[in-house]
């Protein structure tokens, strides 16, 4: 957002504001759910003595661009499962650079706590938790436009491994192909303890 002004003849103009958008408006395709942590491993005990006492505090959500073009964020939003407007987002977090992600946790100090600062946390999303059996997640475009919709789930054929021991559910090959995105044979358990948001 630029804000601006001439001076001319000792007096200033009215003020001006635009809004630039760095990269493309998305379509479906251009960014895709990459990593659920909807049951994090318990904490430890360094965790509890710091004030993060209960698991749902690391839950985050990871979007990935697959493409060769930087994705605007400013009309993207989460909504539905848990909800979060990019174009609000307090760390302005407002593009996804090609083969880059970005993450949405519930809790920004217990975040950074586990898996530490310098990450591409966009923000904090809204609502009570990710659901520990799946639910319905939903990223769209603030005018409806669907990118990509798909529900999760802890049971066979979604992989078991997520739902509380440790790793986050990871998509295997993320692509553009949005229908990959929601078939559950396409995940797998992160190959990391804690799962690798950001990367």
């Amino acid at each position: 957002r630029v804000l601006a002004r001439v001076l001319h003849t000792n007096a200033w103009s009215a003020l001006n504001e635009a809004t630039f958008h760095i990269g493309k408006r998305p379509v479906a395709g251009d960014l895709v759910i990459s990593e659920i942590h909807y049951r994090p491993a318990a904490p430890s005990e360094e965790e509890v003595t710091a004030g993060f006492a209960t698991r749902g505090l690391f839950e985050f959500i990871e979007l990935y661009n697959p493409g060769a073009s930087t994705v605007s964020l400013n009309e993207v939003a989460l909504v539905s499962g848990v909800r979060f407007d990019f174009a609000g987002a307090e760390a302005g977090v407002l593009s996804v650079a090609p083969g880059a992600a970005v993450v949405v946790a519930r809790d920004r100090a217990a975040f950074e706590h586990r898996y530490g600062t310098g990450l591409p946390l966009a923000g904090v999303f809204e609502g009570s938790k990710l659901s520990d059996s799946g639910e319905y997640l939903r990223l769209s475009l603030t005018d409806g436009t669907v990118l990509q919709e798909l529900t999760y789930n802890d049971k066979l054929p979604w992989p078991e491994g997520p739902d509380g021991d440790g790793p986050s559910l990871t998509l295997s090959s993320p692509s553009s192909d949005v229908a990959a995105a929601s078939d559950p044979a396409n995940w797998q358990a992160s190959s990391e303890m804690g799962g690798t948001p950001g990367v």
